[in-house]
């Protein structure tokens, strides 16, 4: 189930960062935030999940296996 106004995945990332860096006491927070209680609650679209994995398998996890030497490169040199 999510939420009818839910934001883009960043966002979230954002506050899932914020709550695991303790810069907000606790996920109740979030969801007087986000006004949760207050939220339509809408079931996932099957199509829309259908497009998702096809442009996973198609472009994501090949660009994935191209770029992860590059990738792994970076974090060698941000870890140092």
């Amino acid at each position: 189930m999510y939420a009818d106004r839910s934001e883009e995945a960043a966002s979230g990332d954002a506050l899932i960062a914020a709550l695991a860096s303790k810069q907000i006491r606790d996920a109740n927070v979030i969801k007087k935030w986000l006004r949760l209680d207050e939220a339509k609650v809408s079931e996932p679209d099957a199509a829309v999940h259908r497009r998702y994995v096809e442009f996973f398998q198609k472009v994501w996890l090949p660009s994935y296996g191209a770029l992860n030497s590059v990738d792994e490169a970076i974090t060698t040199w941000t870890t140092k």
